[in-house]
């Protein structure tokens, strides 16, 4: 019984090294936390996925989101249901981000970048938007998660 008794400390123990180790990793290294939280969202985005999509926001009515338009969207539900509706009225739409850097301030990460929307059905002619985003991320309930995401057009002359 004491032998293993032992084996299940250590093996305890070995539990809970590692997993205060992959903390650690995820705060010693926040920007490849970022970049890969940007990657799951255009991934999810890119599959038309409203549930993945919303899964990269922090859960609660203190998140927001300003879309280029209509308005601000504030709290978690009213993300998840504004990109629901967007992927149902908009077909074919696709995703990418250029110029895009994550930089740490305290215990968030801000990101920077442009953005690039096309949408349209097969075979036809593929419509366009194009912008640039600000965001802010942090860890909540252990994830990576964004806290704010902004993103604008530019003006028309």
């Amino acid at each position: 019984m004491h032998g293993i008794a032992r084996l299940a400390l250590v093996l305890l123990f070995a539990t809970v090294s590692s997993a205060c180790a992959s903390t650690r990793a995820r705060v010693e290294d926040p920007v490849a936390s970022a970049d890969a939280l940007d990657q799951r969202f255009v991934e999810a985005f890119n599959r038309g996925d409203a549930e993945g999509v919303a899964a990269c926001y922090a859960r609660g009515p203190d998140v927001f989101l300003q879309p280029p338009h209509p308005g601000l969207v504030k709290g978690w539900d009213a993300i998840r249901e504004h990109y629901r509706q967007m992927f149902s009225a908009m077909s074919g739409l696709h995703l990418s981000l250029s110029d895009h850097v994550n930089g740490p301030v305290g215990d968030v990460v801000i990101g920077v970048g442009a953005w690039h929307l096309t949408f349209g059905a097969s075979g036809e002619p593929r419509s366009a938007m194009h912008g640039m985003f600000f965001d802010v991320k942090g860890v909540r309930d252990g994830k990576w998660v964004y806290l704010a995401d902004c993103a604008v057009v530019p003006m028309q002359e």
